[in-house]
């Protein structure tokens, strides 16, 4: 990956947002959501993403699926160089707003439910999106919601030929196995989620 400096006041604006830096990532923790953003300069471009990840979704390393570049959802335009100017405008007007928008898993899976503009935020596949959909609703113990997204969301991992064999059965995998928790007491469900939040967040560290 090249090299690249991140100027200062691009620096500033996101760590006054209460962002920590590591190196070329920016995190934020808000209930239980990691909110991110990402440089990236795999060729002659610098590329700034912004993503999300849900610490109630067991992953061992770090992903992009619920995020995509901040050029493609704004005017800012990528270049060897970062336009300190326009990423802040493009901070400041659509990425921040858009965290605050899904700032809580309430609001993250309202948004999910009623947003016409899913697929242009969160730039994967329909089934990706089923995930967590299904996995929000069951964390926030919505359990009706739950088996109905988890059932419509098994069909769309079948239905997707662009995911191999072997991940789509992880996929319906993960599905059972959080309907197998769906029939636990609320108590042992916080149990299982709490180990999923602890194991996650400790990617971060």
């Amino acid at each position: 990956m090249g090299k690249f400096n991140i100027p200062n006041e691009v620096v500033y604006t996101i760590s006054n947002e209460n962002f920590c830096r590591r190196n070329r990532l920016f995190t934020r923790e808000r209930n239980e959501i990691m909110q991110c953003v990402l440089f990236e300069k795999p060729s002659g471009l610098v590329y700034p993403i912004y993503f999300t990840m849900p610490l109630y979704m067991p992953s061992n390393i770090r992903y992009l699926t619920y995020g995509r570049r901040i050029a493609e959802i704004t005017g800012y335009r990528n270049s060897e160089n970062i336009d300190a100017e326009r990423l802040i405008d493009a901070l400041q007007e659509t990425v921040f707003p858009f965290f605050e928008r899904i700032g809580t898993p309430q609001l993250l899976l309202e948004y999910l439910l009623t947003a016409q503009d899913v697929q242009h935020y969160f730039f994967c596949p329909p089934a990706k999106i089923g995930m967590l959909k299904a996995y929000t609703a069951l964390y926030l113990h919505n359990r009706s919601l739950f088996f109905s997204m988890a059932s419509e969301t098994e069909q769309l991992i079948r239905n997707d030929h662009c995911f191999s064999e072997t991940v789509t059965g992880q996929m319906c995998a993960e599905l059972k196995t959080l309907t197998e928790q769906a029939q636990l007491p609320d108590t042992e469900l916080n149990i299982f989620f709490e180990k999923i939040i602890c194991s996650t967040r400790a990617i971060f560290k």
